[in-house]
């Protein structure tokens, strides 16, 4: 294998940059064989040569002048056709004098391969998928950020990704003015705890959006448990929310696109209460009744819910072009959490998502215990898989109320990595001494649990090197 030690033949450098050029989006029918939509729309390059940079990564170099195709991250087949994973570009850049274009990546085994000379170099110009395990902040007075509302979790050894939970009324207070402070701080805390961690940004909208936009916008008072809740709803399935909604994500993708770290943000735009986009819409049953009476009488119909669903997802794909957008999806229940599940219009939830958002877009779902029979799973989440499209799931949450132990988490990692997954979203109070009663968030400590988790984490990771 050869070793580059020095290029002085180097006309353009593109250090961490993304192209938007080539964003995996699906237009055709709907896939039916395996894998199709894996490679959609990726450009590929025969592997002309390979070997080891100084730092024991691995270099690639195809023939010709590719720096407006090869972009974020690649995919490396060999010469058998076998996908050997996907890997995050360090640096790219064209040697004139050669016609060929060189990638610098973060991989320290292909160059050791001598099946990959001859096989191919597959970019999509999207960002790897997250991949592996993910803590959430939860707890609403915890966390490196100054805000009772605002909170993510510090990385801990041997998992993967820190989701920030924020809630819009935070970020934007008034109109036009942004406190980026809450994310840039939380990225610069994550780089100096540990640089390999990925961060995910879930604006939490519905109900947390702020006052200001309530207002402009109109809103209805909403319960979520007790009749005497009167949480202020933004009219979402309305033009003048996601027009707003439409202007937050443009602002965020313009700053945060381009950002390696950054490597997922959560669709919520037309949420309730929780960051699951069909789950409460009318609250919880003891209300639902009276929800569904308010939210009729301001003009929500389930098919201005559907459509709003496609126009969030539409403001996505159009904004962020780089990083993946993920979408926590339920059956939809036109009279709430109880009643029959309306199959056509889930279908189309998940139909939808293939169509706009394609390999772009990871969906999940946010209760997994130690199987996956549930309904959601089999009906909808697993055949989307199969397509070829990236999933992830979220387990059950601790509680008193539930029964739900250590043991059946370690086990559903391990199901989420057989069935699919790339990435878990692992409950709040895992680390916990008691994993019932918390604290929770940054306050616990028995992270040597995460060692239980290794082999769950080593199947997701295996899962998301398909895409």
């Amino acid at each position: 294998m050869k070793k580059i030690t020095n290029l002085s033949l180097v006309v353009v450098f593109l250090f961490l940059s993304c192209s938007d050029s080539h964003v995996s989006q699906l237009d055709t029918p709907e896939l039916s064989t395996h894998g199709k939509a894996q490679t959609k729309n990726q450009n590929c390059f025969t592997i002309r040569n390979h070997g080891e940079l100084k730092n024991g990564s691995t270099w690639f170099s195809v023939s010709g002048n590719h720096l407006a195709d090869i972009e974020c991250s690649i995919t490396i087949w060999d010469v058998n056709d076998n996908n050997q994973g996907v890997f995050e570009i360090r640096k790219t850049f064209f040697n004139e004098d050669r016609n060929i274009t060189v990638v610098h990546t973060v991989n320290s085994e292909l160059h050791e391969r001598d099946n990959i000379k001859g096989g191919r170099l597959c970019s999509s110009g999207l960002k790897p998928v997250p991949s592996g395990i993910a803590l959430r902040g939860v707890s609403q007075s915890r966390g490196y950020i100054d805000s009772k509302r605002t909170f993510y979790n510090t990385p801990v050894d041997n998992l993967d990704i820190s989701i920030h939970q924020i809630r819009w009324s935070d970020l934007e207070p008034t109109r036009g003015n942004y406190d980026f402070s809450i994310i840039d701080d939380a990225l610069e805390h994550i780089q100096q705890v540990n640089p390999d961690y990925k961060y995910i940004i879930r604006m939490n909208c519905g109900v947390w959006s702020p006052e200001w936009l309530k207002e402009e916008v109109g809103y209805v008072l909403w319960d979520f448990r007790r009749d005497t809740d009167n949480f202020k709803l933004p009219k979402f399935w309305e033009a003048p929310f996601l027009n707003n909604y439409n202007r937050l994500m443009r602002t965020l993708a313009e700053r945060y696109d381009d950002n390696p770290m950054v490597a997922g943000v959560q669709a919520n735009g037309i949420m309730t209460f929780h960051g699951e986009v069909m789950w409460n819409r009318l609250g919880r049953p003891e209300v639902s009744s009276n929800n569904k009476d308010v939210m009729y009488a301001a003009g929500f119909t389930p098919d201005r819910d559907i459509e709003a669903y496609k126009r969030m997802l539409r403001i996505h794909n159009n904004n962020w072009k780089k990083t993946r957008t993920l979408v926590a999806l339920n059956p939809y229940k036109i009279d709430g959490n109880n009643s029959p599940t309306d199959e056509e219009r889930t279908s189309e939830l998940f139909a939808a998502a293939r169509r706009i958002l394609g390999v772009k877009g990871i969906l999940g779902q946010h209760s997994l215990y130690d199987n996956v029979e549930k309904e959601i799973y089999q009906e909808w989440l697993l055949p989307h898989a199969e397509m070829g499209f990236p999933i992830y799931y979220q387990t059950q949450v601790f509680s008193r109320f539930v029964d739900y132990e250590l043991e059946d988490l370690y086990e559903g990692l391990k199901v989420a990595g057989r069935n699919h997954g790339v990435y878990v979203e692992i409950p709040n109070k895992w680390d916990c001494t008691d994993i019932n009663n918390g604290p929770g968030g940054n306050d616990c400590f028995e992270h040597h649990r995460a060692n239980n988790m290794q082999e769950g984490r080593r199947l997701l990771k295996r899962n998301a090197d398909n895409f």
